[in-house]
């Protein structure tokens, strides 16, 4: 069930900003000879563990002891994402269910209204996106304490990308990002007061993930070449690889399924803060 990986950790600092650095955690040779197969799956944990989805299981790779672990006891072709819930407990969202992982085992948390298709979690609060049976998508919000799950929209948009942040979630559709008030009340029909507001807007590809830092306030997203970072109203190129991106405690991790590479950021707000203050106002180009 785990392997020993012998990999490749270079840390190189970031031009400008001393206290960012970028740790290159899987290269592209690595994961051919580990035979990982990226997938647009990926969490991230309080220990800087990085969990992927691969060859129908769950894959650890601890980078203090730089080592990759295969979770699961046995294969489960139908996962399509996995996220982190409090006390590092990992979740893993299947085509019908959400699961919580547990020495090895699946252990279903909450039947889905329709096939699973991202899921993200803050605080207690997990939210999946779904495509229902009339072929839109969903978003539901499930109280991991409490047990209960509330529907909130159902919208005829492909959303491309997920994030919980504190009193809602960020969602990214059709090359725009988008925040939703979810009142924490569970008064009746709470659940249907649900504002979109517009907080940014790009050309070109769609955003592919998105990460959030809400100590310093600050949106992480990616297209699939380019990692942006997001504050005060402002964009600005952060990192030249793209695909899907995770933040937790001040690390945010990067996986390229195209590259086939995991890179991790360090203190990613300090560089993001130095370039947004001497970046000009300007259109992102298209990534």
């Amino acid at each position: 069930m785990k392997r020993i990986a012998c990999l490749l950790v270079a840390c190189t600092s970031l031009a400008g900003c001393r206290q960012s650095q970028a740790r290159i955690c899987l290269t592209e040779p690595q994961a051919r000879k580990l035979n990982l197969r990226f997938t647009d799956a990926l969490a991230a944990d309080s220990r800087q563990n990085v969990f992927l989805l691969t060859g129908g299981n769950i894959v650890r790779y601890g980078p203090r002891e730089h080592e990759i672990e295969e979770l699961l006891r046995t294969s489960r072709r139908d996962l399509v994402d996995v996220a982190v819930a409090p006390e590092d407990v990992l979740l893993a969202l299947g085509r019908d269910a959400l699961y919580a992982v547990f020495a090895g085992e699946l252990v279903e948390l909450l039947k889905l209204p329709g096939q699973g298709l991202k899921v993200s979690c803050h605080g207690d609060h997990v939210y999946v996106l779904v495509r229902t049976r009339a072929g839109r998508q969903g978003l539901l919000r499930y109280d991991f304490a409490r047990k209960h799950v509330e529907p909130l929209l159902v919208t005829p948009e492909q959303i491309s990308a997920v994030c919980a942040v504190p009193g809602g979630c960020l969602v990214a559709a059709g090359g725009s990002l988008y925040k939703l008030f979810v009142p924490e009340a569970s008064a009746a029909g709470a659940a249907r007061e649900v504002h979109r507001v517009l907080l940014l807007a790009t050309a070109g590809k769609a955003i592919v993930s998105v990460a959030a830092d809400p100590r310093h306030a600050m949106v992480y997203f990616a297209g699939p070449n380019m990692t942006y970072a997001w504050a005060k109203r402002r964009a600005v190129p952060l990192f030249p690889m793209g695909g899907q991106v995770r933040y937790h405690r001040g690390v945010l991790a990067i996986a390229s399924p195209g590259l086939r590479q995991v890179v991790q950021l360090t203190e990613p707000a300090a560089r993001a803060d130095r370039m947004l203050r001497d970046a000009p106002p300007a259109v992102l180009p298209p990534s």
